[in-house]
């Protein structure tokens, strides 16, 4: 049960009350739901399942009711799902209601140029402390070097997830600093083990064993992200440092594709996004793993396309090998093992690109969820995982570092583990 701050109010206008709670459960969670055809809630299913109703108690007051005991519920609900947006908005727009959202935050949505900038201004009824800056402008700029170049002339004062170089060079900027934070993604390239030669294991160990990761983040990404060995980051609760190892090892490679009758290899094609978020650097990393892969007989042929359309094609059941990533602050281990390595993140609506399904892990998975002691949750993710990294449905490249140039006129912007740009606390130095 809940008990609702009072005296909020959406951006346009409305209170902020527990019907509004119920409005935006019910919208998520029940695909009878007029509104519900309007998004993508694969994750509701996902991430909340144990969530069964919503109850008003009264204007202030909001009651969960959940099947069983769930471990994650107070972190997802802090996240994702339990961002509130007005009733009435999405009664107004219907269909059209992503190209003009509300909500109850800092700033309000003011204009969105497709392709060119999102628009945002300080919104003067918000309940806490008023933003200082009063416009805020997002602008896509995918080519390092123009986000390089925009933030040296001035044009653009914060950006997020920049390169190695890009971080070299605001480094040595008096006018600039640099943040740096860690995080628990995982950046990966999947292999749809539904498909020929992918639903064979050896097959994939063997790719596994044939990419120089560690040449990727040395060379490549020069040191600014973490060598992974399997889905979850060191800085989880759960990490389970005994966990299969894939050495770099192109011998063993070739031994286990002859084994699995690929003596002479295969073509393959290989999807990659042109940029994109936490994506990295995707076409050189490609590049190099296209190296290692044709050094054991394997020819992955590239295509590179942007990034809503990468995003579409590696979510359909003809995927080969796609680059692939998943950013989330390091506390849950769910919000990984579930919904990119398990059942409930099946496309075409999740994110399991790997469409691997084993119904041992969803069980560890679904179990582990409803223990409440960290020890005892923690023993069975552990497994999870170790059954995930024995049946290699992906090569685990790397553990990324958040890092952001920023104008050093600007002060009070702090990383946050979620990645997320909270920007009200930030202002221009007097």
């Amino acid at each position: 049960t809940f008990t609702l701050r009072q005296g909020v109010t959406f951006h346009d206008g409305p209170p902020f009350n527990a019907a509004a709670v119920k409005f935006n459960f019910d919208r998520q969670a029940d695909p009878d739901n007029p509104y519900y055809s309007m998004g993508a809630f694969w994750y509701w299913e996902a991430y909340m399942w144990p969530v069964t109703s919503v109850e008003v108690v009264d204007e202030f007051t909001v009651r969960y009711t959940l099947s069983q005991p769930y471990a994650y519920f107070m972190e997802y609900l802090c996240g994702g799902m339990g961002m509130m947006v007005s009733p009435a908005a999405v009664e107004q727009y219907g269909e059209d209601f992503v190209q003009n959202p509300v909500g109850t935050g800092a700033y309000k949505f003011a204009r969105w140029d497709k392709g060119q900038q999102i628009m945002l201004e300080a919104y003067d009824g918000y309940w806490g402390t008023k933003a200082a800056i009063q416009q805020v402008v997002f602008r896509p700029i995918p080519e390092e070097a123009s986000k390089m170049a925009s933030m040296l002339t001035g044009e653009v004062n914060l950006a997020p997830e920049i390169g190695p170089v890009a971080k070299a060079q605001l480094e040595a900027s008096d006018a600039h600093t640099v943040f740096t934070a860690p995080t628990g993604s995982i950046w990966f390239m999947s292999m749809n083990v539904q498909q020929e030669p992918f639903d064979d294991v050896r097959v994939r160990q063997a790719i596994a064993h044939a990419i120089n990761k560690e040449t990727i983040v040395h060379d490549i990404l020069k040191d600014t992200a973490d060598v992974a060995q399997g889905p979850i980051a060191p800085a989880y609760p759960c990490y389970n440092p005994d966990i299969t190892i894939y050495e770099y090892d192109p011998e063993k490679a070739k031994e286990l594709l002859a084994e699995a009758g690929y003596a002479d290899g295969f073509s393959v094609l290989f999807d990659v996004p042109q940029s994109g978020s936490g994506m990295q650097l995707p076409v050189e990393m490609a590049t190099a793993i296209q190296a290692d892969l044709g050094a054991v007989g394997i020819e992955a042929k590239i295509e590179i396309t942007e990034f809503n359309t990468w995003m579409d094609r590696i979510r359909t059941p003809e995927v080969q090998l796609a680059e692939m990533s998943w950013n989330v602050p390091p506390a849950v281990e769910d919000d990984i093992l579930s919904n990119v390595f398990s059942e409930p993140g099946l496309p075409p609506e999740g994110f399991n690109t790997s469409w691997y399904a084993n119904d041992e892990v969803l069980a560890l998975l679904k179990e582990a969820g409803s223990i409440a002691d960290l020890e005892g949750r923690c023993k069975l993710i552990r497994e999870a995982q170790k059954l995930i990294t024995d049946g290699a449905p992906a090569v685990f490249v790397d553990h990324a570092r958040l890092v952001y140039g920023m104008d050093s006129r600007l002060e009070g912007f702090s990383p946050t583990l979620d990645g997320l740009l909270r920007l009200s606390s930030v202002s221009w130095r007097e």
